[in-house]
């Protein structure tokens, strides 16, 4: 059995003696962010990129919400029939799943 959660403080402790191995993963930093995204965009990028700026923007997100962030500008500059995003373009998009997480996290 595999069971993940983003909330453990809210779990029984109990529960956790049930499993033989826990691994946690803790966000990533930002040389991890800007491998991350150069991973994901840099053949698609159109000028100089600030990728040290761009990984202090998306501080705090989610591996899973930064893929998410560098999907989205390809998917936008897909639909637009584009073949290279810019750097602005990156940040609105981190801005968008900074939005996303932080009503995530005020939800009652």
């Amino acid at each position: 059995i595999v069971a993940a959660t983003n909330h453990a403080e809210i779990l029984d402790h109990a529960l956790f003696r049930r499993f033989d191995d826990v691994l946690h993963y803790e966000l990533p930093d930002a040389e991890q962010i800007v491998a991350l995204f150069r991973s994901r965009l840099a053949r698609f990028v159109e000028g100089r990129i600030p990728w040290k700026s761009l990984a202090k923007a998306a501080a705090g997100l989610s591996y899973a919400e930064i893929v998410r962030a560098a999907d989205e500008v390809l998917k936008e500059a897909l639909i637009e029939k584009r073949k290279r995003v810019t750097a602005p373009e990156i940040r609105q998009m981190i801005d968008e799943r900074q939005d996303v997480a932080g009503r995530m996290n005020r939800r009652p």
